[in-house]
């Protein structure tokens, strides 16, 4: 069967299963709708005209996971590529997209890094502190600004309630520990949070070790119409990086220091809104291609040695870059009757320092942390300036909403991205939904200046382009939700790095088209109130997702646009097995089309299909909470991303204590 016929399967059953079911209304069911933050212009679960799956808090805390990047491998059309594990480097991407082309948003405000997308997931949050987390597969820069080219993921941080205290620590193989500490307090319109955690481990294999801080405090509060929020932290990571890459050289490691502020202003009124949200987010980060330090490469005479073994001779030391990114954003909507009317326009200034990105400054600056030689001696800056306009228009069971992006970069020129959603009420309990527009991503620095180690940038690179399109539906019931879609996705100028058949040098380079088509399923289940209590599961989650490209890599190894999973499949099984003691599984199926080359190969070699199970079992009372995580139970021996190894099985346990009230 082919991919188009899959895809359009999915979305025939499930209108068929659930179409009885949608005839007859449920008056007893009460919709409480969320307010969607990625969207600019703001928009309820119920009501998108677009593929949607927002994970709550309940949920993440049942999942075995310990960190953002382990909980998004499980979330809908999502494609988490683990470079470095417990939140050291996972790259993101979604519908057959590359790590840069999804978009990820804490508080609605964009955490794109101008030098790469690999350090997109440097987050100051914790899985604890995040209220829910609003996965949007499919590109829209209409909806979400120019950087959302295949999809976007928003992070929304908790509000605090009550007053409390907590700590918490986790151990486990491989020298795993973990420590962690929060405090909140709230009084009346007014509200605060803060949280540290520490984290490190000894590594599954040679330089896999890692140390991490995370910090994150939240301040909140409202008065009359008016309310106003303030956040920001910190994320420190340090770790081996093995084949990270390039296997031609594996000993590699990086250190990055990421600051972030953000606070919104916001007025909501009976039929007008409007909200100012200004941003400012600092990333280091030191890359040492063969890693120095005790037991590693030795800085000895201009060279770096290792035993008997010395480093080319070109490398002379390691790369630095620092990237400061400031902007504001600023959102209304108006309601005229059917309409309502959204505008609103953002501004955004990225400038990076580098010894290797950017062009040549006058003078070289100094690295601050970092010894005397390591200087900056290149740079850039860039503005982007964009402006929305969109209407949404009720009409019975119809719901249209239009608009367009016009936007501009000092790089890259203007451009404008119209783009139309529809969505229609069939009945209390189904939504179809319908869309077309249209999306943009700009080069990074390291696309058009890196050129060290065999990988080469190219400053000719056009930004990559795409028009897509989705037709699905949206089913909400007491005891199950459920949503399916199909979509097509034609991209113009990729951007991929690539490696020709006998060369040795990877470059950047604009692949020039390639269509991109599947479809999605995603099921949420009560299973013991559908089925009844003599069901072992109360709940069943269930995720999948089919891509294809009639494009391939056949002249050419493809590190990302045509490197993604066909199949991806994760089931969530949870069981009460009283009032404390529940247990999760997880398991996973994922087939990934493309390829890599292994060391000293001339011919790529093919990712095999993996199957993993996960598990997670917790004890909870009124102020103690315990947990054992099995991750990899299968001890599945498998790579995500060409000659990097994942762990095998890995036994993780903590125990968290907590004083006064509940959130």
């Amino acid at each position: 069967m082919s991919g188009r016929p899959v895809a359009l399967l999915l979305l025939t059953l499930f209108l068929g299963l659930f179409a009885t079911q949608a005839q007859q209304p449920d008056t007893t069911l009460e919709l409480k709708p969320v307010r969607i933050q990625a969207s600019r212009a703001g928009t309820s679960v119920i009501e998108p005209g677009r593929s949607l799956q927002v994970i709550d808090a309940a949920a993440i805390r049942q999942a075995p996971v310990r960190t953002v990047d382990e909980l998004l491998e499980f979330a809908l059309g999502m494609d988490a590529r683990v470079r470095g594990p417990l939140g050291m480097q996972t790259d993101l991407s979604q519908r057959g997209g590359t790590f840069e082309q999804t978009l990820v948003l804490l508080n609605g405000i964009p955490l794109t890094d101008p030098q790469t997308g690999h350090h997109t997931l440097n987050l100051p949050v914790t899985l604890d502190q995040i209220e829910r987390i609003e996965v949007l597969p499919g590109g829209a820069s209409r909806v979400f600004g120019p950087k959302a080219f295949s999809g976007a993921v928003n992070i929304v941080t908790r509000v605090a309630t009550g007053k409390g205290v907590s700590a918490g620590a986790t151990g486990g193989e491989f020298g795993l520990w973990e420590t962690n500490a929060s405090a909140r307090i709230s009084t009346g319109a007014h509200r605060f949070a803060a949280s540290v955690q520490r984290a490190g481990s000894d590594g599954y294999m040679p330089n896999t070790d890692f140390r991490a801080l995370r910090s994150f405090a939240q301040a909140e509060g409202e008065h009359s119409k008016l309310s106003w929020q303030l956040f920001g932290g910190h994320n420190n990571k340090a770790f081996g990086a093995q084949n990270f890459y390039t296997s031609s050289f594996p000993d590699q490691f990086e250190a990055t220091r990421t600051r972030f502020a953000g606070a919104t202003l916001a007025y909501q009124g009976e039929k007008f809104s409007a909200s100012l949200k200004p941003y400012y987010r600092r990333n280091h980060d030191r890359f040492e291609l063969f890693r120095e330090g005790a037991g590693w490469y030795q800085r000895e005479g201009g060279f770096f040695i290792l035993g008997t073994d010395t480093a080319p001779s070109w490398y002379t030391g390691h790369n630095y870059h620092r990237t400061d990114v400031w902007g504001t954003q600023f959102n209304s909507s108006c309601i005229l009757g059917p309409h309502t009317l959204s505008l609103g326009a953002d501004y955004r200034d990225e400038r990076i320092r580098s010894n290797v990105l950017g062009e040549p400054l006058g003078s070289p600056e100094a690295v601050n942390g970092e010894p005397s030689f390591a200087q900056f001696t290149r740079g850039g800056d860039r503005q982007e300036i964009n402006a929305y306009l969109e209407d949404q228009f009720q009409a019975g069971r119809w719901i249209l909403t239009g608009g367009a992006l016009l936007a501009h970069s000092t790089q890259f020129g203007t451009r404008l991205f119209p783009g139309l959603d529809v969505a229609y009420k069939a009945s209390d309990r189904l939504r179809l939904f319908a869309n077309a527009n249209q999306s943009v991503r700009y080069p990074t620095y390291t696309d058009l200046y890196y050129n060290r180690g065999g990988a080469i940038g190219s400053k000719d690179l056009s930004p990559e382009t795409c028009t897509q399109g989705e037709l699905g539906a949206r089913f909400v019931h007491a005891h199950v939700t459920a949503q399916a879609a199909v979509f097509v996705r034609q991209a113009d100028d990729l951007i991929d790095w690539i490696r020709k058949n006998g060369e040795t040098v990877t470059r950047a380079a604009n692949i020039t088209q390639a269509t991109y088509y599947g479809g999605e399923l995603n099921l949420n289940l009560h299973a013991r109130d559908w089925w009844g209590e003599e069901w072992p599961f109360e709940l069943v989650r269930l995720n999948y997702s089919y891509v294809n490209c009639d494009t391939a890599s056949n002249s050419f190894e493809s590190n990302y646009a045509l490197d993604f999973l066909t199949h991806n499949l994760s089931v969530s099984l949870q069981q009460a097995v009283n009032s404390r003691l529940r247990v999760n599984w997880v398991l996973r199926y994922q087939d990934r089309r493309g390829g890599y080359l292994k060391p000293g190969a001339t011919e790529e070699s093919g990712y095999p299909a993996i199957v993993t199970l996960d598990a997670r079992l917790s004890y909870r009372t009124k102020s103690i909470e315990t947990f054992v995580d099995f991750n990899n139970l299968f001890n599945a021996d498998y790579i995500d991303f060409g000659n990097i190894q994942q762990p095998g099985r890995w036994l993780r346990a903590g125990i968290a204590v907590s004083v006064g009230s509940r959130r």
